[in-house]
């Protein structure tokens, strides 16, 4: 370390000159001789360093509606750890709905439909599946709760990952979509009956 620090590009010139003010007349050189610009190179600093966080202000105010939609899509129901049966997952929905929770209640309720269809083989084991992805294959299988399954799945990543705050209307959907998913009797995968035929 002291070897490297006692090199001579890390040491002032006998003139008193730092890499500091080596660098900046470095940077300077490169303007004197530009044509057009007529500006002292402290400007042209200047310049340069707003030029530079306006693009970053830029990129930020665009990125800004992108990073909050891709939110908005959601991420896993189901954490790829979470072992839970659907009926625990009801367990747990039920409990935060006695406690007035109804934001995890919802949550519970829905991760409860998702289960119940993978136990069922309605949706096939998957990890990373987001609440519209679940909606939408199981609706294959299950059309005639297609329209409340799609609206549960824009509730769940609109109270989970939204910060929508759930309502005890909202458990209540959650939950009749949940029984009514228990009692659809699943259409057969359309494989299935191409090989019948």
């Amino acid at each position: 370390m002291i070897e490297e620090l006692a090199r001579p590009e890390y040491q002032q010139r006998r003139d008193g000159e730092s890499a500091l003010t080596r660098l900046w007349r470095w940077f300077a050189d490169l303007f004197e001789g530009a044509p057009g610009i007529g500006l002292p190179p402290l400007s042209v600093l200047l310049l340069i360093v707003g030029i530079v966080v306006a693009v970053v202000l830029l990129a930020r105010y665009v990125a800004g509606p992108i990073r909050l939609s891709h939110e908005r899509r959601g991420g896993a129901v189901v954490d790829e750890d979470d072992a839970r049966t659907a009926a625990q997952m009801r367990q747990a929905a039920k409990a935060a709905a006695r406690e007035g929770e109804w934001s995890l209640a919802v949550t519970e309720r829905f991760r409860a439909v998702v289960r119940g269809c993978e136990e069922r083989v309605i949706l096939d084991e998957r990890s990373g599946r987001t609440a519209q992805e679940a909606a939408t294959d199981a609706s294959a299988r299950l059309p005639e709760v297609a329209s409340v399954l799609s609206d549960a799945a824009r509730l769940f990543d609109a109270v989970l990952y939204g910060a929508r705050p759930a309502t005890e209307a909202d458990y209540l959907l959650t939950e009749r979509l949940d029984d009514g998913v228990q009692a659809a009797k699943p259409m057969r995968p359309a494989s299935d009956t191409e090989v019948d035929k």
